[in-house]
């Protein structure tokens, strides 16, 4: 089973919840990490954990409309996964999920260091 992580930050900013949880589940499973942030990956050589750039707007995502886009560029990322994929979100974006992703957590506001 393939796991997708959607975050906002990068792996390498102090750790969050959404990187420990990714720990915790790569010890079973294949992790998608994806995130919009260039620097998602560097120095963060993590055993099943693969680091993946998506489309974002991240600078104005607060603004109504950007925010649509997002939620747009988000769904049409999803749309092109295989069936059988779960997705952990941790972005306010996700409005709208293509019928195939049976399976969505959402958690907002975990943005506190450890």
């Amino acid at each position: 089973m393939k796991i997708i992580v959607l975050s906002r930050s990068s792996w390498n900013e102090p750790h969050r919840i959404r990187q420990q949880l990714a720990k915790l589940i790569a010890e079973k499973y294949q992790i998608i990490y994806a995130t919009p942030r260039a620097d998602l990956g560097t120095g963060a050589q993590q055993r099943n954990i693969t680091f993946k750039n998506f489309p974002f707007i991240e600078k104005y995502s607060s603004v109504p409309l950007v925010s649509i886009v997002n939620a747009f560029f988000i769904w049409i990322y999803l749309n092109f996964q295989k069936d059988g994929v779960v997705v952990i979100n941790f972005l306010p974006e996700l409005v709208w999920v293509p019928k195939k992703i049976k399976r969505v957590i959402s958690v907002i506001n975990d943005d506190f260091s450890s």
